[in-house]
């Protein structure tokens, strides 16, 4: 969360308001499920995420380039509502998302740390479901690439305080 601004603050502290872990599926095309690993519901992006209860991530081993290529989110089926979803949609290669997303910053859609996936496999039981994904890679032909060069004599605070020595 070093790359957060918003979250620098609360970064540092030993205790206090916990961070609230989002999921987003899109189990059909323009129909997402968003539970909130949170007691009540979460209002951020403009969307209501509904409290409910899923365990932390399980990520398999690094490979030798760091990445992990599967991790699985559990999730409880106790109510049979992620069940329902699983019998009447394949959501196997469908997008999603989870955040985190510190309760003082849900006003700011920008505070947030988002890691997007690709659901590979889902099993369900009565008392709990498994989806195995596995992260999407950085594209870097999705960056929006400015149209021209900016300058630091244009913009001088451009480079910040290291800029001095570039000269």
């Amino acid at each position: 969360m070093h790359d957060i601004p918003q979250f620098l603050a609360e970064k540092e502290k030993r205790s206090g308001k916990a961070f609230i872990r989002l999921l987003e599926i899109e189990y059909s095309p323009g129909q997402f499920v968003r539970y909130a690993r949170y007691n009540k519901n979460v209002s951020f992006e403009g969307k209501i995420w509904s409290p409910f209860p899923m365990a932390g991530l399980r990520g398999s081993k690094q490979t030798t380039d760091g990445s992990i290529p599967a991790f699985d989110i559990l999730l409880s089926n106790v109510g049979r509502e992620v069940g329902a979803i699983l019998e009447v949609y394949d959501i196997e290669r469908r997008p999603g998302r989870i955040l985190r997303v510190h309760p003082d910053q849900l006003g700011d859609p920008t505070a947030k740390r988002e890691e997007k996936f690709i659901v590979l496999n889902a099993r369900v039981s009565g008392r709990d479901a498994s989806l195995i994904c596995t992260p999407l890679r950085f594209d870097p032909m999705t960056m929006l690439i400015p149209a021209r060069k900016y300058t630091s004599s244009e913009f001088p605070g451009l480079l910040g305080s290291r800029g001095i020595y570039l000269h």
